[in-house]
């Protein structure tokens, strides 16, 4: 909170294990969520949305009796996809906007440069970026993705006259579960 005191919603307990004290966001989120759903029902935004939420986020939400979020941001790219949550959001009606699906420049461009994607960029006639995209769009997301130059920018727009085959596919999404790695901050399912 970058020294400001923790709102009152905000839970603290005694952790048996540290002996320090653990702090929930469960009831801020929770307040913060029906407010939104508030403000869209009375006409002043159009749509509420979350950002890396894990799935015990959204099952508070649903016990709570509150509708699944209009949009969900979240991180995704072939060494970092959560299916249960793409399956999820498809059941939910949730759109999955994907964010860092081309590992980001602090990655030293990682993705970009992995030999198996580049391969792929061969066999489609796109650049890497590109298949990385589509990658993500053909796993049922939006995208979010810039560009170092209005050329990047506007190749990265540029993936709606191709697919992926489904061979190139497996291959994107065969990384083992256990040794997936986010680019972007802490994982959904550690935030309380």
């Amino acid at each position: 909170m970058h020294g400001k005191p923790i709102p009152d919603c905000v839970s603290k307990e005694s952790d048996p294990a540290s002996g320090g004290a653990v702090h929930s966001w469960q009831a801020c989120r929770r307040e913060s969520y029906a407010a939104l759903l508030e403000e869209r029902k009375a006409g002043r935004i159009r749509a509420v949305g979350v950002s890396n939420f894990a799935a015990k986020h959204l099952d508070d939400f649903a016990s709570e009796g509150l509708e699944p979020p209009a949009v969900h941001q979240m991180e995704i790219h072939p060494l970092w996809h959560d299916d249960d949550m793409l399956v999820r959001a498809r059941r939910d009606g949730t759109i999955i906007q994907g964010y860092g699906c081309l590992g980001g420049k602090h990655t030293g461009a990682t993705l970009l440069r992995n030999e198996g994607f580049r391969k792929i960029s061969l066999q489609t006639n796109k650049s890497p970026a590109q298949v990385l995209l589509r990658w993500a769009v053909q796993r049922g997301a939006s995208v979010i993705a810039g560009g170092s130059s209005e050329k990047h920018i506007g190749d990265n727009l540029d993936i709606f006259d191709f697919e992926l085959t489904p061979t190139q596919m497996d291959f994107m999404d065969s990384i083992d579960p256990d040794a997936m790695k986010r680019m972007y901050g802490p994982a959904p399912e550690e935030i309380l």
